[in-house]
């Protein structure tokens, strides 16, 4: 079968191939008969109707601007990742257990000596456009990119006393290894639903801190616009160009203060009798997956 997961340059989309090609050893390879959907918010990315066989393990639903995807009788529930996405599929409120990534408590991690009182994650689409660095190196803060080696992401994380993230999984892996987050939300609102289908997943309110968005190199910002709107860069470029003289004057002064000043923000965790519940439960559901899926020799 093959593992199904978003293959972005992004850390953690690299935790669904890490963690189920470790927990289920000879399971995956190219073979396009089953899809196994593991880690991400995928569920409503892809076409869940036709002949092959879909089995879905802690996914969450992601197509935030499109319907509900319905699921037909091909596709193989095992758990997802919250309330919201179990409402939205239709399927039974105790198939929503968390992300699966909760499942990296099976690894061994030694303990790590902390290094950073404070460590910050932008989204990837943020880093995309800013070099957020620049900003944490001023109110020191560590700056940990969500595009660096998923192992060297998950070490920096494990080495901060509390991490400030607006990448879902920067906070979601902070909690499992036990080490408060504050969330950070710069975008639209459209993302929200994630949060909330994880957070609920662990009886955790979320409510998120705002920062304003930063642009940075202006040709780089045209080319971003350009290349998702079509519009001709001799229109763009003088409206970038002023916002970028707001910014450098008011908006970055401001972005700066906002960040510093999350080092006083609300920190979250979730419970550790919850968290070790949803491990479980996710490592029995893994057990039920073999079981009812051997592995041919």
């Amino acid at each position: 079968m093959q593992l199904i997961y978003h293959e972005g340059n992004n850390f953690g989309d690299e935790l669904s191939p890490y963690i189920f090609k470790h927990l289920l050893p000879g399971y995956f390879d190219t073979n396009d008969e089953v899809y196994f959907y593991g880690i991400g918010s995928i569920i409503g990315e892809h076409n869940f109707h036709g002949i092959k066989k879909r089995i879905i393990f802690s996914s969450g639903f992601g197509n935030y601007m499109g319907k509900p995807a319905k699921l037909d009788d091909n596709c193989d529930v095992f758990c997802v990742r919250g309330p919201i996405t179990a409402r939205l599929l239709n399927i039974e409120k105790d198939k929503a257990i968390t992300d699966g990534a909760v499942l990296l408590k099976a690894f061994d991690y030694p303990e790590v000596e902390k290094k950073y009182p404070w460590s910050y994650i932008p989204h990837w689409s943020s880093e995309e456009i800013f070099s957020w660095k620049s900003l944490c190196d001023e109110v020191g803060i560590n700056y940990i990119s969500p595009t660096a080696d998923f192992q060297f992401v998950i070490e920096e994380i494990r080495k901060s006393n509390v991490v400030i993230s607006e990448a879902m999984h920067g906070v979601i892996v902070s909690d499992i290894f036990r080490v408060p987050w504050i969330p950070v939300r710069t975008f639209s609102k459209k993302f929200d639903i994630k949060w909330h289908d994880w957070a609920q997943s662990l009886e955790i309110q979320y409510s998120p801190n705002l920062l304003p968005r930063q642009f940075g190199d202006t040709p780089v910002f045209v080319d971003k616009i350009q290349q998702r709107t079509g519009i001709p860069r001799i229109l763009l470029t003088p409206a970038v160009k002023t916002i970028a003289k707001i910014q450098n004057s008011t908006i970055r002064r401001f972005a700066r203060h906002q960040l510093g000043s999350l080092k006083h923000a609300r920190q979250y965790l979730s419970s550790d009798a919850v968290l070790t519940s949803r491990y479980e439960q996710l490592l029995e559901k893994l057990d039920l997956f073999k079981k009812k899926y051997p592995l041919q020799q």
